[in-house]
């Protein structure tokens, strides 16, 4: 799998993030790789959050090789006796009954309006979702990759900002594969 360059969402997205960003701005993003890469190289601040310990460690590694500065957290899910059954979990098999509550909650220290853009395209996104509206500015950005996915349309539907939605093809794939990015930006 691929760490350096380029974002895993669809190529419209990836120019309309490639116009926004600016180099003073303040970014956040649920789910580290190549996007954490793509967007170090745009602006004076980043955080990602990652929940896999392998991940964390090769986008850590890209980001050495690379000479670019992130904040790069790493908040694993938990596993709670009895399982977790609360919002803050993620649609994932494999992650069934375990806690992403600190995980979504990474952005909650931060103060309301401090990011240009959040990305959400890891683990829990709904939840995610929840997390990033208060935190945006105004006229900044709030991606979503894999928008056509069933287990996100509540998260679709609770935002009504105007929002954008793109269809395509994707970076290091077939050109058959195509993958849904959308993009609110807040009024």
């Amino acid at each position: 799998m691929k760490c350096d360059g380029l974002p895993l969402l669809a190529w419209p997205a990836i120019c309309v993030l490639d116009r926004f960003l600016e180099h003073q701005m303040n970014v956040f993003e649920w789910g580290s790789g190549g996007s954490t890469v793509f967007l170090a190289r745009r602006v004076a601040h980043l955080t990602s959050i990652e929940h896999d310990p392998v991940w964390f460690q090769k986008t850590k590694k890209s980001l050495e090789r690379n000479a670019l500065r992130c904040n790069l957290l790493l908040r694993p899910p938990i596993q709670t006796d009895p399982p977790y059954s609360g919002d803050d979990k993620s649609t994932v098999k494999l992650y069934k009954g375990l806690s992403f509550h600190n995980y979504v909650g990474a952005i909650d220290c931060a103060p309301d309006e401090s990011f240009h853009a959040i990305i959400v395209d890891g683990r829990a996104r709904k939840p995610c979702l929840k997390h990033a509206c208060p935190k945006l500015v105004k006229g900044g950005l709030l991606v979503l990759d894999n928008a056509d996915r069933g287990e996100y349309k509540d998260g679709m539907t609770m935002i009504e900002w105007p929002v954008t939605v793109f269809e395509s093809s994707l970076p290091y794939h077939p050109l058959d594969v195509k993958v849904t990015t959308a993009i609110w930006k807040k009024p």
